[in-house]
């Protein structure tokens, strides 16, 4: 048996295991998207409570700056200058970027399979 026999009884296997093989990953990938976009809805749902840290941390950061300035009592948030720290407001909105990052690649495998069989 020379080489190019070889050769040709091997990618003729091959495309035996990848015609086998090709619905169990696609159904796989399918599954794997199903559970990108559930998961990207479980991450949105858990910003309402990151909103209730950011209103928290503002009483705090406020109550501190009415503590340090007895003068300024009548300021709000918002006249007294103070501000969310830009690594606070990232902790923050987490939810926001990794809710949307994990559906659109659910989004991404499911169409793509889709488009695939169709």
């Amino acid at each position: 048996m020379n080489l190019e026999q070889k050769v040709t009884i091997f990618l003729e296997a091959t495309k035996e295991i990848t015609k086998n093989n090709s619905s169990v990953t696609s159904y796989l990938i399918l599954a794997f998207g199903i559970c990108f976009v559930l998961l990207g809805i479980f991450i949105f749902m858990l910003y309402p409570k990151q909103k209730q840290k950011i209103r928290k941390y503002k009483e705090e950061q406020l109550k501190v700056f009415h503590e340090n300035n007895p003068k300024k009592k009548n300021y709000n948030y918002e006249s007294s200058g103070l501000f969310i720290p830009s690594w606070e407001r990232m902790k923050f909105n987490l939810p926001i970027f990794l809710g949307l990052t994990s559906i659109i690649i659910g989004v991404f495998m499911i169409a793509t399979k889709i488009l695939n069989w169709v």
